[in-house]
């Protein structure tokens, strides 16, 4: 998980440097690391050894994750750390599994990605849609953003524009890339900007 955070810290620091265009890039970290007493310092020594503004890395945590290890009040230090140093936390995967409204709770996050299960739920749209309204009205007011992961579909889209959803994450637009893409992509559509 290090491995790729400095990979994302070099990449960026390079783009940076050369006046090239640059997104928040969010990375994933197992379980294990946010057991961690040390987790926040080990993370922020590698954002300053880059000097890599914290607004551009993004600490992604799975729904469950969080409800699993926040119980046992294992994992609350380190992401209370990693919050009180300005580090942008997202939780993944909201909505799939058991959902609860104290992940929103407990976690001070700036993104909260709606699981693609919301999307694909259609039994009963007219309540689908209630719930999810509700999750981007939460959100709103408590100054996150909403991703909709999995967007797929010109429904998907219609979907997210429905409940008022801006941000997506999906093949619909994008499919993962080597990072040389990646950034011959940012580059392209930063010009076109």
């Amino acid at each position: 998980d290090f491995f790729v955070l400095r990979c994302v810290c070099r990449m960026l620091r390079r783009r940076l440097d050369h006046g090239d265009a640059v997104v928040t890039v969010s990375c994933n970290f197992s379980r294990m690391h946010f057991t961690k007493p040390d987790f926040a310092q080990k993370f922020e020594t590698v954002l300053e050894k880059y000097h890599v503004p914290k607004e551009l890395i993004e600490v992604e945590i799975t729904e469950t994750l969080v409800m699993e290890e926040m119980e046992e009040k294992i994992a609350e230090q380190t992401l209370d750390d990693l919050h009180a140093k300005g580090v942008r936390l997202s939780i993944d995967d909201f909505g799939s599994g058991y959902s609860s409204l104290g992940v929103i709770e407990k976690i001070p996050a700036s993104v909260i990605k709606l699981d693609r299960s919301f999307l694909l739920n259609q039994e009963d749209r007219v309540r689908q849609v209630v719930i999810m309204k509700s999750i981007v009205d939460l959100a709103d007011n408590l100054g996150a953003q909403i991703v909709c992961e999995g967007v797929e579909t010109e429904e998907d889209v219609e979907l997210m524009r429905e409940i008022g959803a801006r941000v997506a994450q999906g093949y619909r637009y994008a499919k993962p890339v080597p990072e040389e893409e990646f950034e011959r992509s940012l580059s392209e559509n930063a010009g076109a900007a």
